[in-house]
């Protein structure tokens, strides 16, 4: 059995309080997260500084995207995210043109959720209620059938 991978969520409302509990406990975690609200306030200059201190790590820039899918995704991974987040209310388009971008800059869509060469093609959608095998289908049926994994938030 694999590892299980330790990530931090940077929930924060500035860099620098972000960063200053990030040096803390960077080396030990596998995955780092660039929250929501962080993102908001902070802007690619997150990412990129999360990436400088951390380039070996798993950089998520949980961006909650819910319209301009591909123009998010090209953003996050130019910063140098390897996944980045889609609100499950999000249009199938905005989520298909995330996928479409992500696979050409090496991004992971999650949540939707990863960017690149770390989750080999998979896209994570977290939905807010919860989830049949039917409704599976239908979600890997609408984003073209690419291998998802579905997962509700409950």
């Amino acid at each position: 059995m694999a590892k299980p991978n330790l990530q931090i969520a940077c929930d924060y409302n500035d860099l620098p309080s972000a960063l200053a509990d990030l040096k803390n406990v960077g080396d030990a975690v596998d995955i780092i997260e660039a929250g929501t609200i962080l993102l908001l306030q902070g802007g690619q200059e997150v990412v990129k500084s999360f990436r400088a201190l951390y380039p070996d790590k798993i950089i998520v820039a949980d961006t909650k995207c819910a319209d301009a899918g591909g123009t998010v995704a090209k953003n996050c991974a130019d910063a140098g995210a390897d996944w980045m987040t889609c609100i499950c209310s999000a249009t199938i388009p905005t989520m298909k043109q995330q996928l479409k971008k992500s696979v050409r800059s090496k991004l992971s869509c999650t949540g939707i959720g990863p960017l690149n060469k770390h989750n080999n093609g998979w896209m994570l959608v977290f939905l807010r209620q919860y989830i049949t095998r039917v409704g599976m289908l239908y979600w890997q049926e609408k984003l073209g059938g690419k291998k998802t994994w579905i997962k509700s938030k409950n």
